[in-house]
């Protein structure tokens, strides 16, 4: 079990972090379109990780139980709900401002735009 913070200086270790975020930004998509909270992304993608780290610890699988482990796969599920949630409002902003044509509200389909009812 290594409990040590990530050394910044070993290119394998960081690489390997950055791998680890990667691997949950996809979780935190997820959970940001089903419509849950922030803070229940990253209690979700902590316990998802905790629960992965606690089975390599517990069971003679030939991998090591990592503190590092743990805070990139948090930090991934963090990073992949804020980017959906920036992407869902970039999008909001852009229908909002964009004036909807063909839509027909406010008149009946196929009515033409001078013609009142």
């Amino acid at each position: 079990m290594n409990l040590k913070l990530l050394d910044g200086s070993n290119p394998a270790d960081t690489w390997d972090f950055f791998l680890n975020v990667l691997m949950f930004v996809p979780g935190g998509l997820l959970l940001a379109s089903a419509g849950v909270r922030l803070l229940t992304a990253a209690a979700s993608g902590f316990l998802g990780s905790l629960a992965i780290e606690t089975t390599q610890y517990l069971t003679a699988s030939g991998r090591t139980a990592d503190i590092n482990d743990l805070l990139a796969n948090t930090l991934g599920c963090v990073a992949g709900y804020v980017t959906a949630a920036a992407v869902r409002g970039v999008c909001r902003r852009v229908e909002a401002v964009t004036p909807r044509r063909g839509t027909g509200r406010g008149r009946g389909r196929g009515t033409p735009p001078g013609h009142r009812m």
